[in-house]
């Protein structure tokens, strides 16, 4: 934590209106957050550092909008330099300049405007005092002292450096080395010298000094009492009531050393060799602080140009649990690939996912290099929210079978009910779900209700599995919680079987689709975990079952459990084609999840009546039936989706924005003869996704693509049990359509990591 400020009696009034954010992030200006104009990357138009910079400016920008960073720029430079690159910069909300001489906003009205306030900081600093010692130490010590106007008249040239009037003069005195002495040999001597001959006058009690890239002039800053950088922010922090564990201090140099020692969580970064003492320094420091888990508290960057002090912020605000964009996602682990390294990533995992055949049809499941981080407190809130909406839909489905006049109010196929209506000998109606959410509001809100025969539980583990295995995921590895869905999965099958009165240990589990539909490659999949856990599976289609006695059986081997991949709606339109089954089904004689009575819950009128007749407490956007009758809020097009009850994979699923009057006029006509449905419209969140595009070079930051998603939660027994989103360029998100399939991987907080 920073040292207690000093006293102001004035107050700050000018703080009142900045506002209070979770975290602050202190930074150095040169060499930290910004490469300096004399950096030789900088001077060589380095295209990588460039790109880093403006990576680092988007993404603390769009933190700071968001209320989730503050920033504060603590400088040696004075502010009219600091004005002149403030567009190189993201907005900072205050500056502390001059080596904290003066103080301002960085927006706005009064952004560039010194607080009155500060002025309290410089009294007693005499300026003319601090040449009359730097003279004596410089005839003293054999050193011949410059003004820094005179060493560096080119940086110093243009009049809009020079000091307004009213504003504490700037004195830096720069030291000229004789050849054969060393700046380790000079900087103490020096500096103990000055600091006596300062603090006898008054005039000073601190001296910070950084070499020139020749190596041969020292440049010290001398320091007013309480006029640091370092007081200067332990006043700002103690103002704005902020905590030291909610602040992050970066820095590049000795002349950063105090103020990185006080902070609880610090960044050093600068690829200067002369940097190793400072280095080691600070590793003692945090070390003595913190024991091993130094390493938790101090982010260091070596070999690195500055801007990558970006990876430092992700990194501890990781640590500190703050979100949402910059705690979740794909890179929430910290890693800001380049495009060569999103290349090679996409090339491994290309060729896994074609050892492992994980297609989806005949081509690869679509993905992404990485998986979608999220902390594992955030999805712990988020699984209770879907467990409560798929509790809800169960109790809606079984007070349908028990109420026919709730039950005509689904509008469900009259010739359907029979089966619905046929006791499938265990107690829920809905043991496997997936209910879909977005979360562009915050908490999940959940749009569809995936209860017949929802898919990807395999495929979202093998992913999962695929891409934690990069090297370069390996430092963030142990903090990922992996979910095993495929496992729970079984489990809950198992549970239906016990409940059903099923006797063989083993049962004999049977997989069952349709043998051309795109799923077959996951079910072949499942089988084969199935099996490795013990369970005797296989893999048919639901027209290849036959009645034998008492038993189901595909080629002759007797069926005890089959879990069910075939949508009710295509199951009961080929109902003639798999008489066998159905009769079996009808006769108890085989224990089938999904029941079919879980029709009942994923037609999306099902949606329309929860929302009218029970608080959902957030849970559900707006639903309502559409009557074309009748004139209904869903009229008002640019709020309202519409969509038939009675649909999947994102058919006849209408938005406003996409969709033109003649298809709206349509959907409207359908509905006269159809159930139909409008949904209050949700935002949409998008998430960033590093491009492989060929055209980015292979060393620079690879470019991000922003996708919109959604949340695809599984609820297995009513208990939450794993999860993946569905990424897509467009708004109407599925991955039938082309959507891109994303795994969930939850990850320890820093709190809770042992």
């Amino acid at each position: 934590m920073m040292s207690p400020a000093p006293a102001i009696p004035e107050g700050f009034p000018e703080l009142r209106d900045i506002p209070r954010y979770p975290v602050w992030l202190a930074t150095d200006l040169d060499g930290t957050y910004l490469v300096h104009s004399d950096h030789p990357a900088h001077r060589a138009g380095d295209d990588v550092a460039i790109a880093a910079q403006t990576r680092l400016n988007e993404v603390v920008r769009r933190l700071n909008e968001q209320g989730i960073l503050g920033i504060i720029v603590t400088t040696g430079r004075a502010y009219a330099m600091v004005e002149r690159i403030r567009d190189r910069i993201a907005p900072a909300d205050l500056f502390v300049t001059g080596d904290g001489r003066y103080v301002c906003a960085g927006k706005g009205p009064d952004a560039g405007k010194p607080m009155a306030s500060w002025e309290a900081l410089h009294r007693g600093f005499d300026a003319v005092a601090a040449r009359d010692v730097f003279a004596s130490v410089g005839e003293e010590l054999g050193i011949p002292f410059l003004d820094y106007a005179q060493a560096f008249p080119e940086r110093v040239g243009d009049p809009s450096l020079r000091p307004a009037e009213g504003q504490i003069s700037r004195y830096v005195p720069v030291a000229r080395l004789e050849a054969g002495v060393t700046v380790e040999d000079a900087r103490d001597r020096i500096r103990e010298a000055l600091l006596g001959g300062l603090r006898e006058r008054g005039s000073a009690d601190t001296v910070l000094f950084s070499v020139d890239e020749s190596r041969t002039r020292l440049i010290f800053r001398i320091k007013p009492p309480m006029a640091t950088k370092e007081g200067a922010l332990a006043v700002l922090l103690r103002e704005l009531g902020v905590q030291g564990d909610r602040l992050i201090v970066a820095g590049d140099n000795y002349n950063d050393e105090t103020m990185l020692k006080e902070a609880e969580r610090a960044i050093l970064a600068g690829d200067d060799p002369t940097l190793c003492g400072l280095r080691d320094a600070l590793k003692g420091h945090f070390e003595g602080r913190h024991g091993a888990r130094w390493d938790d508290y101090l982010y260091r960057l070596v070999d690195r140009p500055s801007p990558s002090i970006l990876e430092g912020i992700l990194f501890h605000l990781q640590r500190m649990d703050v979100g949402p964009s910059s705690a979740q996602g794909p890179l929430a682990c910290g890693l800001q690939p380049t495009a060569g390294q999103v290349r090679r990533m996409q090339a491994r995992l290309t060729e896994t996912l074609q050892e492992r055949g994980v297609l989806w049809g005949h081509k690869l499941l679509p993905t992404f290099v990485l998986p979608y981080f999220m902390p594992a407190h955030t999805l712990k809130d988020w699984a209770g929210r879907a467990e409560a909406v798929v509790a809800a839909v169960e109790r809606l489905a079984r007070a349908a079978l028990a109420d026919r006049d709730l039950y005509a109010r689904l509008k469900l196929d009259p010739l359907a009910e029979e089966l619905v209506r046929t006791p499938h000998g265990y107690d829920r109606i809905v043991p496997v779900a997936r209910p879909d959410a977005l979360t562009g509001a915050g908490d999940p809100v959940f749009i569809e209700l995936n209860c017949d025969c929802p898919g990807l539980v395999t495929y979202s583990d093998m992913l999962t599995e695929c891409m934690l295995d990069a090297p370069e995921l390996a430092a963030f590895r142990d903090r990922a919680i992996p979910e095993n869905r495929t496992e729970r999965l079984l489990a809950t099958l198992l549970d239906c079987y016990r409940q059903f009165g099923g006797t063989a240990n083993p049962p004999t589990i049977a997989i069952a689709g349709w043998d051309e539909c795109v799923a077959h490659a996951e079910n072949q999949a499942i089988a084969c975990r199935f099996r490795a856990a013990g369970y005797p599976t296989v893999v048919c289609d639901l027209r290849r079952m036959r009645r034998s006695g008492s038993h189901l059986e595909v080629d002759g081997l007797p069926i005890q459990l089959v879990y069910r991949r075939a949508p009710f709606r295509e199951l009961f339109a080929r109902r003639a084609d798999i008489e066998p089954f159905l009769r079996a089904y009808r006769d108890g004689i085989v224990c089938v999840v999904n029941p079919l009575c879980s029709y009942i819950a994923s037609s999306k009128a099902a949606l329309a009546i929860l929302c009218e007749e029970s608080p959902n407490a957030g849970l559900l956007p707006r639903t309502t039936f559409v009557d074309p009758e009748q004139n209904g809020e869903w009229r008002q097009r640019g709020s309202w989706v519409l969509k038939r009850a009675e649909s999947a994979a994102a058919e006849h699923v209408l938005l406003p924005k996409v969709t033109s009057d003649e298809q709206w006029s349509q959907a409207l006509a359908r509905a006269k003869n159809e159930v139909w449905v409008a949904q209050k419209i949700c935002p949409i969140p998008y998430l960033e996704i590093p491009s492989c595009d060929e055209g980015t070079a292979p060393e620079r930051p690879a470019a991000l693509e922003r996708w919109f998603f959604n949340w695809n939660p599984f609820v297995f027994g009513g208990r939450y049990a794993g999860s993946f989103v569905c990424a897509s360029n467009g708004p109407l998100i599925n991955q039938v359509k082309g959507g891109t399939v994303i795994p969930v991987v939850p990850y320890h907080s820093f709190q809770a990591r042992t």
